[in-house]
């Protein structure tokens, strides 16, 4: 996998004193391409996610991103280097339902079918879990940050998925129709080009990753 994926993992980042609610803490990730949208807020907003897992049938991790302010999202899905996203709703809430659940082939429930989302939309992918009884494991609680991509989990399964979030101020863009929202152009101008498309156009897509778009 090229070096500036996401499998470039590092298990390194601020102590649990800098960070008090466990946060995105032990998941900071050494990439670039997916580092590079930096999207600065105009006020002090800040959102918390949490969440948990349920087996009835199969895995269902249920959640929530909250902000004090409206917000909007984006979720990406990225299997080597194809990269996929789909934009939440554009609200306007100050609460987004978040989901990640692995419904698994009757035969074999090691082979799942992962569906993320954020809002009321989801990505999908199959996938081989190295054990059907230990799903990834998202924070039960933790901070994530506004105008920068974060991971939701460890990655995981053969082949191997990530998972990642971006969440934005609903007042940092514009409504458009059929539910749709888009980066309003003030901030999409402070962006590399690959990205400023991804949140100008479209409510989902997929992008291959190469050294153009980092």
């Amino acid at each position: 996998m090229a070096p500036y994926l996401c499998a470039r993992l590092g298990i390194s980042t601020a102590s649990a004193k800098s960070n008090p609610q466990g946060a995105v803490a032990a998941i900071q990730c050494k990439w670039t391409m997916l580092d590079s949208p930096n999207i600065s807020s105009p006020s002090s907003a800040a959102a918390t996610l949490t969440g948990s897992w349920k087996r009835l049938r199969y895995w269902d991790w249920n959640g929530t991103i909250s902000a004090n302010e409206p917000i909007v999202a984006i979720s990406f899905l990225q299997v080597g280097t194809q990269l996929a996203w789909v934009r939440s709703g554009k609200g306007p809430k100050t609460s987004l339902e978040t989901r990640l659940l692995l419904a698994f082939d009757a035969l074999d429930k090691a082979n799942v079918a992962v569906s993320f989302g954020i809002d009321e939309t989801a990505l999908r992918r199959w996938t081989l879990l190295e054990d059907a009884d230990k799903p990834p494991q998202p924070p039960k609680q933790c901070s994530v940050p506004i105008g920068r991509i974060f991971p939701f989990c460890h990655p995981f399964g053969n082949p191997q998925i990530s998972l990642f979030g971006l969440v934005l101020l609903r007042n940092q863009a514009l409504g458009a129709r059929n539910n749709v929202w888009h980066l309003k152009p003030e901030y999409c101008a402070k962006l590399p080009g690959t990205w400023a498309r991804i949140l100008s156009y479209g409510r989902s897509g997929s992008i291959t990753l190469d050294d153009e778009v980092a």
